[in-house]
């Protein structure tokens, strides 16, 4: 099972050939639901991360006292 919308989005890259045959994009529609929810959940933990304010957090000060410049902490940050 894919764990995330990197995953889903590799399995579908994988069989999009497939789609070309009715059966099997009637079959694949279940999946675009679900992955698109996935993706939706993926954007919203990001947006809520971003809302914290990454200067404020404590891994903006480890990042500043370990040399990383603000935009890499930033990234890192929200990953």
């Amino acid at each position: 099972l894919c764990k995330n919308a990197e995953d889903m989005f590799r399995v579908f890259a994988r069989f999009n050939p497939l789609l070309t045959r009715t059966r099997v994009r009637a079959a694949v529609k279940e999946f675009q639901i679900q992955l698109i929810s996935t993706v939706g959940e993926a954007v919203e933990k990001l947006q809520s991360k971003f809302t914290l304010k990454y200067e404020a957090s404590s891994a903006a000060k480890i990042s500043l006292l370990r040399g990383i410049p603000p935009v890499a902490g930033k990234i890192m940050w929200a990953k």
